[in-house]
């Protein structure tokens, strides 16, 4: 409908000039990221493939980090967020996806809703080099005498880039994406259609999928060399009742799979070189980028760099309209309020600390949540040089 058209700029209505990867994860450039991800008519397809990523590949890759799934921290009331896709909307809204509904999703805004430990969780994947763990406030449970009687070891959540030797885990929710009726969801969920608590064996359930089902050759060796075991993470003491199980979402999400890419769902990894990448830019975002020293003197703020070790991180400002805002009549078009983002984590070469800071209603990221990041990570770095002095 060109009468609800819709023009997609930059926060720098000036424009970032040509950008490349890592320029735009440094100055957070909006219309790299709508082209990325939505595509963009008017540029060759030798540049940039047709459509973008598109919402189909967001959705997975959204998916993989843990977006729209409970990760299993030991608190009450985690929430899943939500990785929108073609039919969620369709069936929640009554309305067909566009394109302008993928570049908003391209930059995490529009349907996608995030929580904060899901966002710090995805970074840390990246900066510890490609495994989602399952986040945890428990090292262990001592008796009264001080004695150990469980410890809580880090438990990988989702294999983001597989290992030669190493097992490939993931998500329930993607498990239940590939094997639909028989995965582990369906057969554990007590208001599954499906539920069978005699196949209901989260410790021994090993799932597959065909890595290339194009392939029809008729050789066996072939066949298995293309198939594709993995482990579901489940998390500690997770009950089974969250309806991760849903036919329509593993009808549709199949349905989609065949139509983008003529075969049933799998899910997405990504290499070295992808993750060194992502990691390179948002070390620029504190070199040259959004958190730099440029950027802070231009916000007037003294919430420099460190100035003894390398830092690397993502500044973040989210347009939101909720049910606060809209009675308030906060919510103007072209005039949105946000929220205030930044994760930044040191050293940028074997991290050690991983922060995360969330403004509602806050503002520009960059100057609202990068001097609460940087003041909780110098205290860690003081209090650390303190104790190695003692």
């Amino acid at each position: 409908d060109e009468g609800l058209s819709q023009t997609f700029v930059c926060w720098n209505r000036q424009g970032h000039g040509l950008v490349d990867m890592l320029r735009g994860i440094a100055q957070s450039c909006d219309v790299y990221f709508y082209q990325v991800g939505g595509g963009n008519p008017n540029v060759s397809t030798s540049t940039l493939r047709e459509g973008g990523l598109g919402v189909f590949d967001l959705y997975r890759w959204g998916t993989a980090f843990g977006v729209g799934s409970e990760l299993g921290v030991e608190l009450p009331g985690e929430l899943a967020g939500r990785m929108p896709e073609r039919q969620w909307k369709r069936r929640n809204r009554g309305e067909s996806w566009s394109t302008g509904d993928t570049y908003n999703a391209a930059f995490g805004q529009g349907y996608v809703t995030v929580t904060p430990l899901q966002l710090i969780n995805a970074v840390a994947a990246l900066a510890n080099g490609g495994t989602l763990y399952q986040p945890t406030i428990v090292q262990n449970l001592q008796d009264a005498n001080g004695n150990i009687i469980q410890e809580f070891k880090p438990r990988i959540a989702r294999t983001i880039m597989p290992k030669p030797g190493e097992e490939i885990v993931l998500l329930l929710q993607e498990d239940m994406l590939i094997n639909g009726a028989n995965s582990l969801a369906c057969r554990c969920e007590d208001t599954s259609e499906w539920y069978d608590p005699a196949l209901c064996d989260p410790e021994n359930y090993v799932g597959q999928y065909n890595s290339d089902p194009t392939d029809d050759a008729e050789d066996d060796e072939v066949a298995e060399a293309d198939i594709v075991r993995y482990r579901v993470n489940v998390p500690y003491n997770y009950p089974f009742n969250a309806g991760i199980c849903d036919e329509l979402e593993f009808n549709d999400l199949g349905r989609e799979s065949l139509f983008q890419r003529g075969h049933g769902y799998f899910p997405p990894y990504a290499s070295a070189d992808t993750i060194s990448w992502l990691q390179r830019g948002m070390r620029e975002v504190v070199i040259s980028g959004t958190s730099s020293e440029a950027a802070m003197i231009s916000l007037e703020s003294d919430a420099m760099p460190l100035p003894y070790v390398n830092e690397a991180g993502k500044t973040g400002t989210a347009e939101y309209c909720d049910d606060i805002a809209f009675p308030l009549g906060l919510c103007v078009q072209g005039q949105w309020p946000s929220h205030g983002w930044y994760v930044g984590y040191a050293p940028y070469e074997n991290p050690e600390i991983m922060v995360i800071a969330f403004i509602y209603n806050g503002g520009e990221g960059a100057l609202v949540a990068t001097p609460i990041v940087r003041e909780v990570m110098n205290a860690y770095f003081t209090l650390k040089a303190q104790r190695g002095q003692q």
